[in-house]
């Protein structure tokens, strides 16, 4: 859980930084300009959105691999009879949360041509992991095999956009 929050925050300091320096032409970019707060560590390159976007991208999928992997680990759980129906709609409904943040962290950013694709990607890979997520919440709650069968869908296109994302960036 702690690495959880752990990439939570590097994918809200990443889109931060990356903000700061789209606010930022490359004009203002002085090596030690005190005046427009954009001075550059010497020694230090200027950002690039591009490394940027990547590290973003890569970041959301590893937190997609976490998510899903828990979620897994919740239905062993259920199914094991080791936790109620109770706790795991808890704790599938806390994971959507996080889940749903990474989405909405990686939709926010405007990505390079060079990873338009990944991120389009990537965004439909969170996107339908939070629909599985919320069946499945939605299962625990109600014992409905139609939310399950509804996740399965949804699982099924996850690990389809989330494999297109991934080898993109490879």
């Amino acid at each position: 859980m702690s690495c959880n929050i752990f990439v939570v925050f590097s994918l809200i300091f990443a889109v931060s930084v990356m903000s700061l320096s789209e606010a930022s032409s490359e004009n203002d970019m002085v090596r030690g300009s005190p005046d427009n707060g954009t001075a550059i560590l010497p020694g230090a390159a200027p950002l690039d959105n591009i490394s940027i976007h990547k590290d973003i991208i890569i970041q959301s999928l590893a937190q997609y691999e976490e998510d899903l992997n828990f979620s897994s680990h919740i239905l062993d759980e259920f199914i094991k009879k080791n936790i109620t129906n109770s706790d795991a709609m808890v704790a599938t409904s806390s994971l959507l949360g996080l889940s749903s943040q990474s989405r909405d962290t990686i939709y926010s950013m405007r990505p390079t041509g060079e990873y338009k694709g990944n991120h389009n990607d990537t965004i439909l890979a969170l996107t339908y992991l939070n629909a599985f997520l919320w069946d499945m919440a939605k299962f625990y709650e109600t014992n409905k095999i139609s939310y399950a069968l509804a996740a399965r869908v949804n699982y099924n296109e996850s690990l389809y956009y989330y494999g297109r994302a991934k080898q993109g960036i490879e």
